[in-house]
């Protein structure tokens, strides 16, 4: 007797699209500049949530919502996963991946000159900037840019360990003598 396999489409590692958007504004001795980037319609699996050594490391989300008696969760599994069925890949890990991020913003002034004559400086400008400022998602994980681990693709989408991306903000100036 011939066994049936039956698949299931549940989403595509690839993003359907990307984009992005600089943005570069002067307004007499002021200047701004943004970088905002995403993707859209792109399905990761998040592996962080599969993956536990014992029964600690839940996030409050899973935790709160997970399947703990009769009438409780029909949607979250248990956190029980030693048995044969909660911890093995299926539907619940896949996750909607899209995001919008701003990964860099500057806003910078120049002094007048004729104040910087008297130091002998031809230019003084101080800016603020920040990197990774904002990341908008629905994803659960650390960081919805998950990069293939694999060199052959078979890992793509998957989440097993991303890092989260740190926000840097720096104070700078920039002199001209």
């Amino acid at each position: 007797m011939a066994t049936t396999v039956k698949k299931t489409y549940l989403g595509n590692p690839n993003p359907k699209y990307l984009y992005g958007l600089n943005f570069n504004f002067k307004y007499k001795a002021f200047d701004l500049e943004t970088d905002i980037s995403g993707v859209g319609k792109v399905s990761l699996y998040n592996a962080n949530e599969s993956i536990r050594f014992g029964e600690e490391n839940w996030t409050q989300d899973f935790y709160n919502s997970r399947w703990h008696g009769a009438g409780t969760s029909n949607t979250t599994p248990s956190s029980f996963l030693s048995d044969q069925y909660n911890g093995q890949p299926n539907s619940f890990y896949v996750q909607d991946g899209s995001y919008l991020r701003i990964r860099n913003v500057r806003l910078g002034y120049n002094l007048p000159s004729d104040a910087l004559s008297k130091l002998k400086i031809s230019n003084l400008r101080i800016y603020v900037s920040g990197q990774n400022l904002a990341t908008f998602t629905k994803y659960k994980g650390f960081n919805p840019e998950v990069l293939s681990t694999g060199t052959n693709g078979i890992n793509q989408g998957i989440d097993n360990g991303t890092v989260p991306i740190y926000a840097i903000f720096n104070l700078g100036v920039n002199v001209t003598f």
